[in-house]
């Protein structure tokens, strides 16, 4: 059921969560990672590093946790690069490695938070990666959260021209994150994750009143809850802008 709503929310507006049994090849990657990555990714391989190319051939002789390291050193070697760090992680999460791999799509989400322009398709895809994650860990804090989280990122996207007609508009979708984010905060009050991104939907929909109240409740939690450093600073500056 997790799994059918989250698709349901995100489709009709061309985005994608990809589960395992959609993982499949995608040009330019080096054979044996090539098919267990994601047909979205475009990770292109640089011609004087070969590290790709060794991850590859880590795979190919049966030997994931040296493939692992080598991404994980990839990935560190490359900050610059929009997909290093979700390319590693989900190589992770195809190996079983659950946890490590929560832990990396944090990381390429905190990395491409800190974007002049966030590339928003791979954050949302992300988050639906820690969905899938959290729902195979029956978790549902983070079910709720990381639901909420991609449709609220999904809500920033560009509307297309070639949309179907019974597309959801922004507001719908918003809705949909803040109902999201409530289950989660009910799951556990003390986060402040959910209540900053409440602060943030319910001001993208004009509700300053609701706005300001979870903008009070994100203020209190923060210093014993997990945020990215975008989210920390964006919430400090936030508390402290003049009213």
């Amino acid at each position: 059921m997790h799994r059918m709503f989250w698709l349901t929310c995100l489709t009709p507006l061309g985005c994608q969560s990809y589960g395992p049994h959609e993982l499949t090849a995608f040009q330019g990657a080096p054979a044996g990672l090539g098919r267990i990555l994601p047909k979205s990714f475009r990770l292109p391989v640089i011609a004087d590093d070969p590290l790709l190319p060794q991850a590859s051939q880590a795979l190919e002789r049966g030997d994931p946790a040296q493939a692992c390291e080598l991404l994980r050193a990839y990935a560190d070697r490359h900050p610059e690069s929009r997909q290093a760090r979700a390319f590693y992680a989900e190589v992770l999460a195809k190996l079983g490695k659950g946890d490590e791999a929560s832990v990396e799509f944090e990381k390429a989400i905190a990395r491409l938070q800190e974007e002049k322009t966030i590339d928003l398709a791979l954050i949302v895809h992300c988050h639906g990666r820690l969905l899938d994650l959290a729902d195979a860990d029956a978790d549902d804090y983070h079910v709720h959260l990381h639901r909420g989280l991609g449709l609220y990122w999904l809500a920033q996207q560009k509307r297309r021209a070639d949309e179907p007609p019974d597309a959801p508009p922004t507001e719908s979708i918003l809705c949909k994150a803040a109902l999201e984010l409530l289950a989660a905060h009910a799951l556990i009050p003390e986060e402040a994750r959910p209540t900053w991104y409440l602060h943030l939907t319910w001001r993208q929909l004009g509700q300053s009143a609701a706005a300001q109240r979870w903008l009070h409740e994100s203020h209190a939690a923060e210093q014993v809850s997990y945020l990215t450093p975008r989210e920390r600073g964006d919430l400090h500056l936030r508390t402290h802008e003049p009213r």
